[in-house]
């Protein structure tokens, strides 16, 4: 045929999601009742890529190539692929165009609206090859390991070999952590716990393809110190081939294992460290050879599947801050799960909840928030239901005022006047540049009040005959 090329169809048993002739094999599901589809509908592909159309229903189907509109096959058509109960027909399509096809057990030229007369239509779109893009973690490098709480900064860099890259995006695990529109792209998330970490970076090129980097691996270790008579955190719960690092900060001390794990050995070691990698599940007890009799103990219980709490920080505003009345205030949060990925962020005002944002960058916009003191707080939840609160960051919204001009005399030091102003905003003085007229302003200075009252003084020589100023709060 002329366009496309009818590889095989099959009905029943088993049929592999790959071919050497094919591209990318795209499955569309045939079902019915009480719904009569192809699903995806609109299949969009491209030119050597292949559609595997799966019955996934008690009912026969077909694929015939065809529109609802005329009711019958163009020519030239691809033979009719028969899908009895759980029927399987593959066509790999060579050409770039539109093919429609019905299920002529189930099409009506005028759509109905119930599923006794279904109309069951599909359509492929078939378009030129496109080479995907190619992402590339370049920091860190691959096996880096740090210590937790550890400053993780992750770079990546994408090109396109047949177009361009139109979003490039970080992930730690699940956890997106930086999406930009250009290349190269940079994040630093910090407070990584312990764990192993793997590394992406995912590009999207100018046709909508998408490609994933090789993965970087990371190892960040628990930390556990010791010193006088304990361990610190003297029980502690991790992953297999998750790490610790035993670090002596003070005094002749050992890290024995009493168990099949001998830990760091029986010898004392005095202000150094000791890193132990935990293969297989199980509990680890150790001990300090010497101090044991005083209570120097400690335990690694090592388990294959518990969940860790999210992590989550307010990026932005700064606490402490106060903005006017009128203006909005966008709030902004970082979440991050070491173990899976963030569910929602949940913007908070004390107990209040004010938004829920699902997807990454996290954020809300407070529109036009009257006066008042708000804690704002983030509240992560992962996909494991744990959750997690940020520190608060504190917003103090006032109401504006009229400002006024008083107190105006003429010192040795200059002329002065004060203003009424409110703490904690930024105020401009401007004064006419020409010495006998009222035009132009030019800015004289730019401050930040103190107090509801500030004096400003203009050095200008007592000569000038006059100058005229003004007063307006920055936005």
């Amino acid at each position: 045929m002329a366009n496309a090329r009818i590889l095989m169809a099959l009905l029943g048993g088993l049929l592999p999601l790959h071919s050497p002739l094919a591209g990318t094999t795209n499955r569309v599901l045939a079902s019915g009742p009480p719904s009569y589809s192809f699903s995806p509908a609109i299949a969009n592909i491209e030119v050597g890529d292949t559609i595997l159309w799966t019955n996934v229903s008690s009912t026969s189907h077909d694929v015939t190539q065809g529109s609802r509109a005329t009711g019958v096959n163009p020519s030239p058509y691809w033979a009719r692929i028969d899908l009895q109960l759980f029927g399987r027909g593959l066509v790999t399509f060579s050409n770039v165009g539109a093919y429609p096809y019905i299920c002529n057990q189930h099409v009506f030229v005028v759509p109905q609206p119930n599923a006794a007369n279904p109309t069951q239509t599909g359509v492929v779109n078939v378009s030129t090859f496109n080479l995907p893009p190619q992402p590339v973690i370049t920091s860190p490098a691959e096996g880096t390991r740090l210590l937790e709480p550890a400053t993780l900064t992750l770079s990546a860099s994408a090109s396109d070999p047949d177009g361009s890259v139109t979003n490039l995006q970080l992930f730690i695990g699940s956890n997106m952590v930086a999406s930009a529109t250009t290349s190269p792209l940079s994040a630093t998330v910090t407070g990584l716990p312990g764990g192993n970490y793997k590394l992406t970076a995912r590009a999207v090129d100018n046709q909508g393809k998408t490609n994933v980097s090789a993965p970087v691996n990371v190892a960040v270790s628990y930390r556990v110190d010791y010193f006088s008579d304990a361990f610190s955190p003297a029980v502690l719960q991790i992953k297999p081939t998750e790490s610790i690092l035993f670090t002596n900060i003070g005094g002749a001390h050992t890290v024995s294992g009493t168990g099949t794990d001998p830990f760091c050995g029986s010898a004392p070691t005095p202000i150094q460290s000791c890193s132990v990698t935990f293969s297989n599940a199980g509990t680890f007890p150790y001990v300090c050879v010497f101090h044991s009799a005083f209570g120097m103990t400690g335990l690694v219980s090592v388990v294959s599947t518990f969940n860790r709490r999210p992590l989550a920080v307010m990026t932005s505003p700064a606490s402490d801050i106060t903005v006017p009345a009128g203006q909005n205030v966008t709030l902004k949060a970082d979440a991050f799960d070491p173990d899976g990925f963030i569910g929602a962020v949940r913007f908070r005002n004390g107990t209040t909840p004010l938004f829920t944002d699902t997807t990454f960058p996290f954020s809300y916009t407070m529109t036009n928030p009257p006066p008042g003191v708000y804690v704002i707080t983030a509240l992560a939840a992962d996909n494991g239901a744990l959750q997690s609160t940020s520190a608060p960051v504190t917003i103090t919204v006032v109401a504006q005022t009229d400002l006024r001009l008083s107190d105006a005399a003429i010192g040795a030091e200059g002329f002065r006047f004060n203003y009424n102003a409110e703490p904690g905003q930024r105020y401009v003085v401007e004064g006419s540049a020409n010495p006998d007229g009222w035009t132009p302003f030019v800015p004289i200075v730019t401050n930040t009040a103190g107090g509801n009252v500030v004096t400003f003084i203009d050095p200008t020589p007592a000569t000038r005959n006059s100058r005229v100023y003004r007063v307006f709060r920055q936005p």
